[in-house]
């Protein structure tokens, strides 16, 4: 397979499983109230990535939920990196806990880090599983290479295939 077409692909998964990610991670009506500052639903996450790859998605993730007939969103991001992220993460969920709040964080989602620090995160209990459409799973394989593009138990979708 061409580079080129090879990339398209995993642009294509990767915005498949962010885009599935959307009916269930607050992009709808907030219940919080939280929008930005243009009014429209925020989408608040954190990811190791930068400018670029965030720019990209943004405007993939949107122009998926305009063919769907859904509204904008967006997006405040948090950049940190993996291990930082995953360290936050479990002590924002660990602080909550001892304060009896329901909620571990204001983020939507982790966008990055790879599978040892989603199931980290799961192991926690930081994740909340959700189910994803038959229709939009049935296109994504369970596996790459070996590697798994998603949890079976629906914690974490993979959404950027890459190899460094």
């Amino acid at each position: 397979m061409e580079a080129t077409n090879r990339y398209s692909l995993v642009f294509v998964v990767g915005l498949s499983c962010l885009f599935a990610a959307s009916t269930w991670c607050g992009c709808k009506e907030r219940s919080d109230g939280r929008s930005g500052d243009d009014g429209r639903p925020r989408l608040a996450v954190i990811t190791p990535h930068d400018e670029r790859i965030q720019k990209a998605f943004s405007e993939g993730f949107n122009a998926a939920r305009a063919r769907a007939g859904q509204p904008p969103v967006t997006f405040e991001w948090n950049i940190q990196g993996t291990n930082e992220a995953v360290k936050f993460i479990i002590g924002e969920f660990s602080a909550a806990a001892r304060q009896g709040r329901d909620t571990g964080t204001n983020y939507d989602m982790l966008f990055g880090g790879g599978r040892p620090a989603m199931d980290a995160l799961k192991k926690a209990g930081c994740t909340q599983a959700v189910q994803v459409s038959p229709d939009i799973l049935a296109g994504i394989p369970k596996t790459l290479g070996g590697i798994a593009l998603y949890d079976p138990d629906g914690h974490w979708f993979g959404c950027v295939l890459a190899a460094f």
